[in-house]
Parts: C-alpha cells; sequence; structure tokens
C-alpha cells in the first residue's frame, strides 16, 4: 500500500472529505488529492500534521511499519485526532445553521412588519369607499390572521436558532471536557 492510499483510508475512515482534510491542514483539495493518487507526497510538516490529526506515527503513515488488524471489524473505530476533527467540522454546521435559522426568522419578522402598512393603507382606503370604519394603529392588524401565524412564525424561528447556537455551545462544553486528561502521577 502507497503512503497515498493510506492517506486516503485514514481520511475514509475519519469520515473526512478531502476538502476538510485539506482545510485542517492549510493546503488545497487538489494537493490532498495528489497525495492520495501518488503524484506528490505531503512536505514533512504536513506528515507531522497529518500524523497528529490521525493518531499514527509516521512509520505507520509512510509504511514503514506492519499495519495492526482491527480487533473487531464491525465497529471500525475513528483514530483520536481525526474524531475530534470531525466533531469540530459538524460544530461548525451546527453552529452555521442556528445563526442561519435566526436571520430567517428575524427577516420574517421585518418583512411581516413593513407588510403591515400596506395592508393598513389597504384597510383605510376600503373604509372611505364603504363608508365603513377602520383602526387606526397598524399594530392592530398585526394580531389579526394571517400576520399573526407570520410574526408567530418569525418568532419561532428565532428561538429555534438560538437553541440550535445555544445547544451546540454546550455539546462543545461537554466534548472538551470529556477530552482532559487526568494529570499525570
Amino acid at each position: 500500500m502507497t503512503t497515498g492510499e493510506r492517506i486516503a483510508r485514514l481520511r475514509r475512515a475519519a469520515g473526512l472529505s478531502q476538502e476538510q482534510l485539506a482545510d485542517a491542514l492549510d493546503v488545497s483539495r487538489q494537493a490532498v488529492s495528489k497525495w492520495e493518487t501518488g503524484q506528490a507526497l505531503p512536505e514533512t510538516d504536513r506528515i507531522a500534521r497529518l500524523c497528529a490529526l490521525f493518531s499514527v506515527s509516521a512509520d505507520e503513515l509512510l509504511g514503514l511499519t506492519p499495519q495492526p488488524k482491527p480487533q473487531d471489524a464491525s465497529a471500525p473505530s475513528q483514530p483520536d485526532g481525526a474524531q475530534r476533527l470531525a466533531q469540530a467540522a459538524a460544530s461548525r454546521g451546527r453552529f452555521a445553521a442556528g445563526w442561519i435559522t435566526a436571520a430567517v426568522g428575524m427577516l420574517t419578522l421585518i418583512v411581516a412588519y413593513l407588510a403591515l402598512w400596506p395592508i393598513r393603507n389597504s384597510a383605510v382606503s376600503t373604509a372611505a369607499e364603504h363608508g365603513m370604519g377602520y383602526y387606526s394603529d397598524v399594530m392592530w392588524y398585526a394580531g389579526q390572521m394571517p400576520m399573526s401565524a407570520v410574526f408567530l412564525l418569525g418568532g419561532l424561528l428565532i428561538a429555534a436558532g438560538i437553541g440550535l447556537v445555544a445547544g451546540n455551545a454546550l455539546l462543545d462544553l461537554r466534548n472538551a471536557g470529556s477530552r482532559k486528561k487526568p494529570p499525570q502521577p
């Protein structure tokens, strides 16, 4: 097995794309592709970072020692560094999803609020044509269907987005706490 094949196998075992591995190593995705296809080898500092990321020795990465056979093929284990990288990528995704959800909710509220003015003006002109009364307070129209549902939806989106961000922060704190190692005696 070539060095490139070992890099590809470790990357796939960690559940990472070439793009994610490239981001972690500050190289282009094309560089990772060239390593894996054997067109190029990583520089020495990148080899050290790959070893740390996948929790393997340089001898193992470069194929200088025989690879141990997995004990249980039904439960493949991820190397420690790769697992942390996968967790960090998932954390960034949850964080972005939370803020995007909250932003969509805020945008919904803004558009709904701006739509109240034309609704009120339409009610005033209709009332003037038919000689009926109308409410001059714009916010009265916010309490009427379907606007009340739109405002409720916007508020729920904001709450869900903030909940995602907060839940992600708590999960990150829990994961950080579980990675701490007890001091050596």
